[in-house]
């Protein structure tokens, strides 16, 4: 519960632009664990992996859709406040249960990586300081992943 109420107390703080708590300081496995594949990305085959954020990151910043700190960058800001916004709900009131937040869809092919469904979602973790993250991948998506140091 600690835990929770610090992370509710972060996001609101960076919601309403006043001074950003370090979350670094917070544990974010409990929060990390409740990241799930969706029912689509299930049924089309994707899998979950975890991914280095740091050098996901620094590969996915030559995409045309990259979302930058704070949600820089992206021409549909408020969707990144909507994903803030999506953390401050009680985890029992968020898709498919207790606490299920669904996994970023990603695609690693070989000229390109990208976020192809969460990529705000993706941000506000990356931003509170996650350094390994779950995300779906299709098989093919996974090996290039591997080749690269992703996963």
């Amino acid at each position: 519960m600690k835990f929770y109420k610090q992370f509710i107390t972060y996001l609101v703080e960076v919601a309403e632009g006043n001074t950003i708590v370090d979350l670094k300081k917070v544990d974010l496995d409990q929060l990390v664990r409740s990241i799930d594949l969706s029912y689509g990305s299930a049924k089309d085959g994707m899998e979950l992996v975890t991914i280095d954020v740091a050098k996901f990151d620094e590969l996915w910043k030559s995409d045309p859709f990259y979302i930058g700190q704070g949600g820089s960058g992206d021409g549909v800001r408020e969707k990144y406040q909507k994903a803030l916004k999506f953390f401050l709900l009680d985890p029992h009131t968020r898709q498919r249960g207790a606490g299920h937040i669904e996994a970023s869809e990603v695609d690693v092919s070989d000229d390109s990586i990208g976020v192809l469904q969460g990529r705000h979602r993706y941000s506000v973790l990356r931003d509170a300081g996650v350094k390994k993250l779950p995300v779906a991948m299709t098989p093919e998506s996974i090996k290039k992943a591997k080749k690269l140091g992703l996963v």
